[in-house]
């Protein structure tokens, strides 16, 4: 095993478990973005997606003693994230709240390192509301693997590692999802 560098997840970690807040800063910038992204692409609601956020790191904070040192921060903070993410849409579906596209207004209050990025790509509301109803036609793991592939822009490999999955239900996964977005889309314009 390599040693570990001053400022690798590892070793922040291993800080933050020993009591030094400035560590949780540290694995902050170097995870919020990313996460944003995917409970963002999950929820498709901004002031969502920051909580998810922020309560992903909380736990990471009260749990740093008890993650096994040798687990990978990075797909440890995605798959609290992802489960966050399910529980806000489970709770907002229960409530009956809808989901709604984001705004420009929406994201005034966001700082840049925070902005959507596949989205950004979409120049029209029509499009941002057609991937949104694609997205929604998905069940859960379909969901969670079109957002870690298409909008967080990780491999497959890496979000088989993530999910907890095999390989191959992460390309089934995702092509059952594809062909399901195509067909919900396809009837959208019929």
């Amino acid at each position: 095993m390599a040693p570990c560098k001053g400022n690798d997840d590892a070793h922040l970690l291993a800080r933050l478990a020993a009591g030094e807040e400035e560590a949780l800063s540290s694995l902050m910038a170097r995870h919020e973005r990313r996460l944003y992204g995917i409970a963002y692409g999950y929820l498709r609601n901004s002031e969502d997606a920051l909580e998810v956020v922020q309560d992903a790191f909380i736990k990471l904070f009260q749990q740093a003693q008890r993650i096994d040192s040798r687990a990978e921060v990075g797909a440890w903070l995605t798959r609290v994230a992802i489960n966050a993410a399910i529980d806000r849409y489970r709770q907002k579906k229960r409530r009956g709240t809808h989901e709604v596209g984001v705004e420009a207004e929406d994201l005034q209050h966001i700082p840049a390192r925070h902005q959507p990025g596949a989205l950004d790509h979409l120049h029209t509301e029509d499009s941002r509301r057609t991937i949104e109803r694609g997205l929604l036609a998905l069940n859960e793991r379909q969901r969670a693997v079109v957002t870690l592939r298409h909008f967080s822009e990780m491999s497959l490999e890496e979000i088989a590692s993530t999910l907890g999955v095999r390989l191959g239900t992460v390309k089934s996964s995702l092509n059952r999802a594809l062909i399901r977005m195509k067909a919900t889309l396809g009837e959208a314009r019929a």
